[in-house]
């Protein structure tokens, strides 16, 4: 149905699930842009990719709907999201009418090779179609429906079938994501060889947590074995160079939660019999890309474990995490990355690899807190904090505004933090973004750098913490009390008041006003500083 809710002439918009949401009005003139076509999720690793798309935002919510006058509609897809985009164009161009709509893969497809000529290539399909039904439900509004109005019904949407669960109060006020080690490079007697070093022990990520007098929670990243590249999706064993017992157990009682990050379906060290397969039938890999050279980056890969394994990774995770004393884990992957396997007689596609995703939280959760980045529909039941939630689009010419249509949905029940202030381009503008949407504040830091972390890949000196700390504590001090009155709050309403102005109302009736401008303004009798906020109880 790509034409159902088109027009033309009309004072109306489409929403489109483009990071956390972005609204294209209908006839805005931009019709030499490139329409609007998006799928769900990152690159499937298992089929064969030779360029990497430019960054952008990503799309998680099986969501889209219009808003005309006379009324609107939202449509959600209850099955089939897996394999599922959205396209939407405006009307002027190549085409006639506004439109959006669903377009679904219903077979796994990718360009394979039988020699070295690049010419000679052909298209090979995976074994049967999407092993799920494609289902889209039309949720009709009354008139004029805003994106608060969607984002609500949608809510109820979501609770009606299951998939937002009970809500989560998290007192936590401030998230630390501590790099733990890197890989340097030594010498010995002239010859050189890599080896790990600490850029945060468990004794300097106590004295970060000393510096607030809030509620602290703590994540360790390239902390395992193997740091960046961990050697193993189950073993949760910390590596040794981050201290002693006692210090992490001081650590424990300081922090509000300790937990370790790394990836669930991906690993330097996988076994053939546990490895994904393309359709060529080589071993699925992770690959880096280096924006210099624009080729992959093979030294850095990681091998991708087939979706019939993950089941058993979970349980020994779940062994794994308490007999090292782990509480909490951060799953950086399985929140928005799903995998397909296409080895013979073993074939998945992405619905299988969604349902192996639901299990192995659902595995791990009954022993540990499970946090996940991004946070795609499938994991909103199931987790007890979104971390890196989008903020914003990608930014695509056809779309005129971003609205916070994520953040309405789910506010309240899932907690959930902003990608890290320190790391962005403008820290206070990410800072008022926290605010604005109700988030928790995140930084992402290491303690100290070693001499010798030239050639490493990863531009540490981003996250040293001296640069931002002072910056962190003003912050926490600033939110902290209102974080105190919205926290557990669901968003009602959010609306635009001036150029750079905004306002969000909670259910218990707490009014938020964010300035982004570089001048004072006045809303609703409320005086508001530049770069800053205001807030009525």
């Amino acid at each position: 149905m790509p034409y159902f809710g088109a027009g033309v002439n009309e004072e109306a918009y489409m929403l489109v699930p483009d990071g956390c949401g972005a609204v294209i009005e209908f006839d805005n003139g931009k019709y030499n842009s490139s329409a609007y076509w998006k799928r769900f999720f990152n690159t499937d690793n298992a089929l064969i990719t030779e360029e990497t798309e430019a960054k952008s935002a990503p799309s998680v919510l099986p969501v889209f709907a219009i808003s005309k006058p006379h009324g609107g509609f939202l449509a959600t897809i209850d099955s089939g999201y897996e394999a599922a985009g959205i396209s939407a164009d405006v009307a002027g161009g190549n085409n006639t009418y506004n439109f959006v709509h669903a377009f679904f893969d219903i077979f796994s497809s990718d360009l394979v090779s039988l020699s070295a000529n690049e010419q000679d290539k052909f298209i090979l399909t995976g074994e049967r179609i999407l092993g799920c039904p494609i289902e889209i439900s039309y949720h009709f509004t009354g008139k004029s429906p805003t994106y608060s109005d969607l984002a609500l019904l949608y809510r109820d949407v979501l609770k009606r079938n299951g998939l937002l669960g009970k809500r989560r109060l998290d007192v936590t006020e401030i998230n630390l994501d501590l790099i733990g080690t890197a890989q340097i490079t030594k010498r010995f007697l002239g010859v050189p060889y890599k080896t790990t070093a600490a850029l945060t022990t468990y004794s300097q990520a106590k004295k970060l947590v000393d510096g607030f007098d809030g509620k602290v929670s703590v994540n360790f990243i390239d902390a395992l074995k193997g740091g960046r590249l961990q050697s193993s999706a189950s073993n949760l064993k910390l590596q040794t160079v981050l201290g002693k017992a006692r210090d992490k157990a001081a650590l424990k009682k300081t922090a509000e939660t300790l937990s370790v990050a790394y990836y669930g379906q991906y690993a330097a060290k996988v076994k053939k019999n546990d490895a994904a397969m393309t359709m060529s039938k080589s071993r699925a890999m992770l690959y880096g890309y280096d924006l210099i050279s624009r080729y992959v980056n093979g030294a850095d890969a990681l091998g991708v474990i087939a979706t019939s394994k993950l089941n058993g990774f979970a349980k020994q995770v779940s062994k794994s995490a308490k007999k090292n004393g782990i509480d909490a884990v951060n799953l950086m992957d399985l929140g928005y990355s799903l995998n397909g396997n296409f080895a013979s007689g073993a074939f998945s596609d992405r619905y299988d690899a969604c349902v192996a995703a639901q299990k192995y939280i659902k595995t791990i959760s009954k022993t540990t807190q499970v946090s996940v980045n991004v946070g795609a529909a499938h994991t909103l039941a199931l987790v007890d904090k979104i971390k890196d939630i989008p903020v914003c689009s990608s930014g695509y010419h056809i779309e005129d505004y971003t609205v916070p249509f994520y953040q309405i949905a789910i506010s309240g029940y899932v907690p959930y933090t902003v990608p890290s202030i320190n790391l962005a381009a403008d820290c206070t503008e990410q800072f008022l973004r926290a605010v604005e949407l109700g988030a928790q504040l995140q930084f992402s830091w290491c303690y100290s750098l070693p001499d010798n972390l030239a050639g490493n890949g990863t531009e540490y000196y981003k996250y040293l913490y001296k640069n931002s700390f002072e910056d962190a504590k003003a912050f926490y001090s600033a939110y902290s009390p209102l974080y105190e009155e919205i926290k557990g709050q669901s968003i009602v309403t959010h609306s635009k008041l001036g150029e750079k102005q905004y306002k969000t109302e909670y259910e218990n009736g707490v009014l938020v006003y964010v300035n982004y401008a570089d001048t004072e303004v006045t809303l609703d009798g409320v005086e508001i500083a530049a770069k800053s906020f205001s807030y009525i109880e």
